[in-house]
């Protein structure tokens, strides 16, 4: 009876890993959002190739979540204070907040 051979594999190496942390998150409403911009009208619009949806007005450009409910809440939100990666997202108005960190 033969013993099988055996292959010994390299250990892993963990590659460094990009600094992701969110330090901060707000949410504006339609109103709060176009006085930061100084914009009167924006569309959300479907990307023909891709499917993705995107707010648009005039040359700006923003995310919008791709299951967008328009008869729910809606919010822009930002990270890190980056408005030009703003998404448009759903929301939940919710009193089931147990703790707020400042």
């Amino acid at each position: 009876m033969s013993t099988p051979k055996t292959t010994r594999r390299p250990a892993a190496v963990a590659a460094p890993v990009a600094d992701t942390t969110t330090n901060n998150v707000d949410f504006f409403t339609w109103e709060e959002f176009k006085d930061i911009f100084d914009i009167k009208k924006a569309e959300v619009v479907r990307n023909p190739n891709t499917g993705k949806l995107f707010v648009a007005s005039g040359s700006r450009r923003w995310k919008c979540q791709g299951d967008i409910d328009f008869d729910l809440p809606m919010r822009f939100l930002v990270e890190d204070e980056d408005y030009d990666s703003a998404c448009l997202v759903n929301v939940t108005e919710s009193d089931n907040t147990l703790h707020t960190f400042n």
